[in-house]
């Protein structure tokens, strides 16, 4: 976590030559995320004695400051690395995307004839994550029919009408734990439906089936099937549409013992 601070130090000119301070601190603590979207900033106002003002939470006024009242108090931010516009917010904690960050506060305060608008905002926060996106890609190369090591050639199959032997085979890597894979036959019906909590296959070489990031789905009838990939944050890897094709007769008795 880190922690920013800045002053306030509004200063309005009132009709009669008089100037009016109102004196505050606001504190941004920065909280990384453990998801793409879920980091955290968290505003803290602060006044000249370095007690915390603390926000009613239905009137959005503060509460302990009579001598220098702050009115519909608002935080706001702006993500600038997207390009988003300002957001405000009458929440001081806030679940946010990583990216650099403008942040400030903003309220009313008494002037002769009304109230004035005071702000303050600056810039290059930094909001962070731990989460590095999910990423999911078929193979689309086919599996050879020979062996190595006793070990398995990665890639997909083909399939027979007469017997189920088709495999979809699945590179996942970062995000978060468990994945989850549903696979939608060409009617958009659920066809398969499982969830990974921990990489299933542990090879060092991705040219074996067995690969550590390989997740294989086998006993697949020939047809097209869509295929979904999420991971425990809800992020959702761009669809993907694979297509088992009708081995040729000749090729049986090599693909059945692959």
């Amino acid at each position: 976590m880190n922690r920013f601070w800045v002053s306030i130090l509004c200063v309005l000119w009132l009709g009669s030559g008089l100037a009016q301070s109102f004196p505050y601190q606001l504190s941004v603590t920065t909280v990384p995320g453990h998801c793409y979207d879920d980091a955290r900033l968290v505003f803290t106002l602060w006044d000249g004695n370095g007690n915390e003002v603390l926000i009613d939470p239905q009137t959005h006024n503060a509460v302990n400051t009579d001598q220098y009242p702050l009115y519909n108090v608002q935080f706001h931010y702006q993500n600038v690395s997207s390009g988003l516009g300002v957001q405000y917010d009458y929440n001081n904690d806030i679940q946010l995307s990583a990216g650099t960050y403008c942040v400030g506060v903003s309220a009313s305060v008494p002037a002769q004839g009304g109230y004035a608008l005071v702000d303050t905002t600056f810039c290059n926060v930094q909001l962070t994550s731990e989460y590095n996106h999910l990423e999911a890609a078929a193979i689309f190369e086919l599996a050879s029919g020979t062996w190595e090591g006793n070990q398995e050639r990665y890639g997909y199959r083909p399939s027979f009408h007469c017997a189920d032997i088709g495999r979809i085979q699945l590179q996942i890597t970062q995000g978060s734990f468990p994945y989850e894979v549903t696979i939608l036959d060409d009617q958009q019906d659920t066809f398969r439906h499982e969830f990974f909590y921990q990489r299933v296959n542990n090879g060092n070489s991705y040219f074996f089936a067995n690969y550590r990031d390989y997740y294989n789905f086998d006993g697949i009838p020939i047809g097209t099937y869509s295929i979904i990939v999420s991971d425990s944050c809800g992020y959702v890897a761009p669809m993907i549409t694979f297509t088992i094709p009708d081995a040729e007769p000749y090729n049986y008795m090599m693909l059945v013992h692959t």
